[in-house]
């Protein structure tokens, strides 16, 4: 039986850009372990045939099953069994993002645990996990993956080159990747996608999701030509696989998708956006698991000037959140923000003062105000403040960006170029002489070419910024020379 893998969207989210998210996040659901004495009845019946659905992408007959099952398992009266069928549901409600059904399952769950298996904990940790992931409790989710891993490592005898062990170390490195801890990631999601490999082969979907998510985990930390190609082939597998990894396929588009939207290929970024959303919506249908989709195609519109189209995608995105059945949810932050900037471009300053007050506070309470997520805001902000003419603020907002993201990130990151860029900007609305303007884009060009020789993908959209400059200096000559650049970067091939 496969161990099921199932993507939530949080790729950065902000690196997430996240998720990017672009951060999403991941529910793997591991089949339930029958407790000692437990006779097999139907409820573990309608749990095989349950996970046999969930396997081959069948979420409405997997939900069925496990009713059905929970339902046989109440007419036993047994604590476990009961246990297991209402960590079934959790199961599928967090897959589904029907957290507040979620939510009430752990709980009936939980209560019923007291005199289970180690293997029966160890799977209530898993599950509990993945919920707290997908509604952004990071830190809890963390400590339940670690009690996990260390109930595999004694009380299951499990090493940490098994499959099992592998699952809970890919969701860990997701749940880091959100907590945008990425030299922990790093090493999380590179050894679980280690052992799927060399366990499953790379056509297994516990792989292709693996590599998905360290797809997500290299664009956070600024490598897009090899996030891109790591997305990439993850999809194409996912392809080749079938209904079962769809909503994998769907999760592997979005991944593409914000890389190509961050280096500023909107064709290709509207075209893997547009396959996520078609392929998301099939298997889930219209719920908060297409926000993030929703949302990326939202700051997509808003980037190719398209104001009207952005406002009516991020109605629809905004009308799938309820932030009361999921407080401080970290997809917020991102809808929020880019309806701040939807509100600024339609001339309603009040809104878009609220609505970015609401981003920073959301990603404040979950990441902290030196957080990068924190720091995206308060770009953001700094961007509205100076169409507005508030170049003071403005500048003092792209600083305290730019601070933080020199502290979390290497100088040649795209973000920490894209921060010299805006001082950039200021710097000439302040009539500081051409010189000066030019020095800051030389050294952002500088800083990504150092670090990312072979990746002109993470150079594209601070080379466009600086030819966008030169040619309101009438300086055509010079910006030809780094458009061509942009050319040869979106050649065939990168």
């Amino acid at each position: 039986m496969s161990l099921g893998g199932w993507l939530f969207s949080n790729r950065r989210f902000e690196s997430i850009r996240s998720f990017g998210v672009a951060f999403l996040i991941t529910l793997l659901c591991f089949p339930s372990y029958p407790a000692r004495g437990q006779d097999g009845g139907s409820d573990q019946e309608r749990h095989s045939a349950g996970q046999a659905a969930l396997d081959r992408g069948d979420l409405n007959e997997a939900a069925r099953q496990w009713m059905l099952g929970l339902i046989d398992a109440q007419r036993s009266g047994a604590p476990d069994r009961l246990a297991s069928s209402q960590l079934d549901l959790a199961t599928i409600y967090t897959i589904r993002w029907q957290f507040p059904e979620a939510s009430a399952a752990l709980e009936s769950a939980r209560a019923m645990l007291s005199a289970s298996s180690g293997e029966a904990e160890f799977r209530a940790d898993f599950v509990r996990a993945g919920f707290e992931a997908a509604t952004s409790d990071s830190a809890a989710a963390a400590r339940d993956l670690q009690d996990a891993i260390g109930l595999a490592k004694t009380g299951m005898a499990l090493g940490d080159d098994h499959p099992k062990t592998a699952v809970l170390y890919s969701l860990l490195g997701l749940v880091e990747l959100q907590f945008e801890q990425y030299s922990k990631s790093n090493e999380d999601l590179r050894r679980a996608l280690g052992i799927f490999t060399e366990t499953y082969g790379p056509e297994h979907i516990e792989t292709v999701v693996a590599r998905d998510r360290y797809a997500g985990l290299l664009f956070a930390e600024g490598h897009y030509g090899e996030a891109l190609q790591q997305a990439g082939r993850a999809a194409d597998t996912a392809r080749k696989l079938g209904a079962a990894a769809r909503a994998v396929l769907g999760d592997a588009l979005l991944t593409e998708g914000r890389i190509n939207l961050a280096a500023n290929r909107f064709a290709a970024a509207a075209s893997n956006l547009q396959e996520s959303l078609t392929v998301t919506r099939a298997v889930f249908g219209d719920n908060p698991r297409t926000v993030p989709a929703l949302t990326a195609l939202a700051e997509l519109s808003l980037k190719e000037g398209d104001i009207g189209g952005s406002s009516q995608v991020i109605k629809r995105a905004m009308d799938l959140y309820n932030g009361d059945s999921v407080p401080n949810w970290l997809p917020a932050v991102e809808i929020l923000r880019v309806s701040a900037e939807i509100a600024g471009r339609n001339q309603r300053p009040q809104d878009s003062g609220s609505l970015i007050a609401e981003a920073l506070r959301i990603a404040t309470a979950r990441l902290g105000s030196g957080s990068l997520m924190a720091a995206r805001v308060i770009e953001t902000r700094g961007n509205l403040t100076l169409d507005a003419g508030g170049v003071d603020r403005a500048e003092a907002d792209f600083k305290q960006a730019m601070d933080i993201r020199q502290r979390l990130l290497t100088s040649g990151h795209p973000d920490v170029a894209k921060g010299l860029t805006e001082i950039a900007l200021v710097s000439a609305k302040r009539g500081l002489p051409s010189i000066a303007v030019d020095s800051l884009y030389k050294e952002a060009i500088s800083n990504i070419t150092a670090e990312h020789a072979d990746d002109p993908l993470s150079l594209i959209a601070t080379l466009q910024a600086y030819s966008s400059f030169l040619r309101l200096q009438k300086r055509d000559q010079e910006a030809e020379e780094l458009d061509k650049r942009v050319r040869e970067a979106n050649a065939p091939g990168h």
